[in-house]
């Protein structure tokens, strides 16, 4: 590899954290959420390994995680677990 292809430390240590997006939920409207660093999502897998490893503990990962993300509304983990139980599976949760 030669120097042209390598990267420099300070673009690889530069903060990339704090983008923002608007998601479009059809028939409902828009949320805006941001990104979860590596730490975030790391510390919310560990709050979820002493649950069930198929559905519940997906679905408990899948609350804490949008409601980390969840800029605007926001949302807690319960109404973000509300959400869940009243949505369908393609109601917007998929495109976060």
């Amino acid at each position: 590899m030669d120097a042209e292809q390598m990267v420099d430390k300070q673009v690889l240590l530069t903060p990339r954290l704090g983008k923002e997006a608007d998601v479009p939920i059809p028939g409902v409207g828009t949320v805006r959420v941001r990104t979860l660093s590596r730490a975030e999502v790391i510390g919310l897998r560990k709050a979820t390994d002493d649950a069930h490893l198929d559905g519940p503990r997906v679905l408990t990962l899948e609350r804490k995680m949008l409601a980390a993300a969840m800029v605007a509304p926001v949302l807690t983990e319960a109404e973000v677990g509300r959400w869940q139980s009243l949505s369908g599976r393609r109601d917007g949760r998929d495109r976060l």
